[in-house]
């Protein structure tokens, strides 16, 4: 099996992500809302490529009960730690 994309290819990406977001959030502070699990490798990597001010915050949500079918409500296991009302905020 070949992989599609290379670890290089991969921080490339990460690298032209976080120049994007620090150009768009110069000065500011952003809050990146991680929702774990699945996410917090890519943030980790996304978030060293940021040079604005960056403060991380963990959300853990579900909306699968004990079986394998969706409730269709989301269940928040982990609940936001600050306010981010007015803030800049970005879901990774």
């Amino acid at each position: 099996m070949k992989p599609l994309y290379t670890q290089e290819d991969i921080a490339r990406q990460v690298r032209a992500l976080g120049k994007e977001i620090s150009q768009d959030y110069q000065d500011q502070e952003l809050i990146l809302l991680v929702v774990l699990k699945g996410s917090m490798i890519f943030a980790a990597d996304l978030c060293r490529e940021i040079s604005c001010p960056v403060r991380l915050d963990f959300i853990r949500v579900s909306s699968y009960g004990s079986g394998t079918t969706s409730s269709g409500q989301i269940d928040f296991k982990i609940p936001l730690q600050d306010d981010i009302a007015g803030k800049h905020v970005l879901i990774v």
